[in-house]
């Protein structure tokens, strides 16, 4: 349980980061980072969390941070499919933007 304070709730942190999903997709960008945030701030090692960060750098066209974050999220879990899509997409979209 994650404690949130702006509510003033105990959170399963699985919970908020199922809102910050829902949230990002609906565009509340800020709403949805400060979820993932708060799971961070207590759970550093949850992965969802930190590609739920690095989609919301990416689609605000922040793609240095993008990238950043989704390796925090690779760094936790190597395997997972997703995350490694994200960042081939970030990685080429780098290389892309620099002329190479």
């Amino acid at each position: 349980m994650v404690w949130v304070a702006a509510e003033g709730l105990f959170v399963d942190a699985d919970a908020l980061v199922v809102r910050g999903f829902a949230r990002y997709q609906t565009g509340q960008f800020t709403a949805a980072r400060r979820d993932f945030q708060v799971v961070l701030d207590r759970s550093p090692r949850y992965a969802d969390a930190w590609y739920g960060l690095a989609l919301i750098a990416r689609a605000q066209g922040r793609a240095a941070q993008a990238l950043t974050l989704n390796r925090e999220a690779l760094s936790i879990d190597p395997d997972r499919a997703e995350l490694r899509q994200l960042q081939a997409a970030l990685t080429a979209g780098q290389v892309m933007a620099s002329g190479q």
